[in-house]
């Protein structure tokens, strides 16, 4: 009889084709050590026909809990030593699947993983070279350093790009957080990365995404007060994760520093009120930024974001915002409010595309040539709160055309957090 080497767990919330072409390929491929687990959380409506095979489960949970809860069940009840998450609308290469099977059993059989990644694609982005781990394989402070040489706001905390042994994620009872609906991927992955020993990186492509989550297009049907809410429950839960040394307290301070700096801009866009504010306190304490509280900083933000758009932004002159988030939004009202001329939103995420937020009627817009946007005189791009790289991005792709077309380009860092 074949033992389950690796267990696939797909949990789903709506039943779609996607699914159907996802378990005729397994039946297909007849993989006798790999497991195929589908998670049905919550839906009363399945319209396809489930197809009987030895190594397909099929569990379905009474209501919706949430895809962390549905990742739990999967991970308690599979037959797999190896386990591997996938959504539901994903691709996946189970020619590929069969080779890491391979690999496991026997280039790495002495070596007993207890972790492994390989390549990260989506149909966005195709194997990210920044986002890879290029050695074979690293120790745990090693792992941690490259991540943040890799930098925190640019690596991608996604579950599905790894490989977890089962007794691993049991004996160190890591499991995603039920009681998160956002980052729950961010808080499972520090925890995995905290407490493994050594990742051995594969140069395979198994899982292609088809939807990159992005937090803002995902939020825009989510009151204001309820993402931030998320935000400060999912840095309490980073707080609560065993650290061993000053290397992993650094890592999870920049961690939850990434999370705040996207998400505290909405203490000016709304109020908050004081238990929120108590619970930011704390995590400013954790941080050992006691310097700050809400109040100081809000009026940082303010005063920062007054002196860059005197300093660099023409009153004559029309603006496009790249890109767009919470950040633009702020920077965006001050200026409409203030007399400055802004044309719309530029964003590379195509979930955003047509977008507007609240009382802001400009439209985001896809800068597939970000030259077009300034061949007017009068136009300028602003780069509010994006990473370095990206504002080089941009200024080089301006300057390959012409160089004059370089003073057209502001750049805005708003991150209190990371001065």
């Amino acid at each position: 009889m074949n033992e389950i080497l690796i267990s696939l767990i797909i949990p789903f919330k709506k039943a779609n084709k996607n699914i159907e072409v996802i378990i005729d390929s397994f039946i297909k491929c007849k993989l006798s050590k790999i497991e195929l687990i589908l998670v049905n959380d919550g839906d009363k409506k399945i319209n396809f026909k489930l197809k009987e095979n030895k190594n397909l489960n099929i569990i379905k949970l009474n209501k919706n809990y949430g895809v962390s809860y549905a990742r739990n069940i999967g991970i308690k009840r599979s037959n797999g030593k190896y386990i591997i998450f996938c959504d539901s609308d994903d691709k996946i290469n189970f020619k590929n699947l069969e080779k890491l099977s391979y690999i496991i059993l026997n280039k790495l059989k002495n070596q007993k993983p207890k972790l492994l990644s390989y390549n990260l694609s989506s149909e966005k982005f195709t194997n990210q070279v920044n986002n890879r781990f290029i050695d074979n394989q690293m120790n745990n402070k090693k792992l941690l350093s490259k991540i943040k040489k890799i930098k925190i706001n640019k690596f991608r905390f996604v579950c599905w790009r790894y490989v977890y042994e089962k007794s691993f994620l049991i004996k160190k009872k890591i499991f995603f957080p039920n009681n998160l609906r956002t980052y729950e991927d961010v808080v499972f992955l520090c925890k995995v990365f905290l407490n493994v020993d050594k990742i051995y990186n594969l140069n395979l492509n198994i899982i292609q995404q088809k939807n990159e989550n992005n937090s803002l297009s995902d939020e825009n049907l989510i009151p204001s007060k309820l993402i931030l809410y998320r935000a400060i429950n999912a840095c309490e839960e980073i707080m609560q994760i065993n650290i061993n040394n000053k290397n992993q307290k650094n890592f999870l301070n920049l961690v939850i520093k990434k999370i705040l700096n996207d998400k505290l801009p909405l203490c000016l866009i709304k109020k908050i009120n004081t238990k929120k504010i108590e619970r930011i306190k704390n995590i400013f304490n954790y941080l050992n930024l006691k310097k700050y509280n809400i109040k100081n900083f809000q009026n940082n933000i303010i005063l920062r974001y007054k002196e860059l758009i005197k300093k660099k932004i023409n009153r004559k002159n029309e603006n496009y915002i790249f890109c767009f988030s919470y950040w633009s939004i702020i920077v965006t009202e001050y200026l409409i409010k203030n007399g400055y001329k802004v044309r719309a939103f530029l964003d590379n995420d195509r979930n955003k595309f047509n977008k507007s937020y609240q009382k802001l009627s400009l439209k985001v817009q896809e800068p597939i040539n970000i030259r077009r946007y300034v061949n007017d005189e009068k136009l300028y791009i602003t780069v509010i709160n994006s990473s370095y790289e990206t504002y080089l991005n941009i200024k080089n792709d301006l300057i390959q055309s012409d160089d004059n077309y370089e003073y057209k380009l502001n750049y805005l860092n708003l991150s209190i957090l990371n001065k």
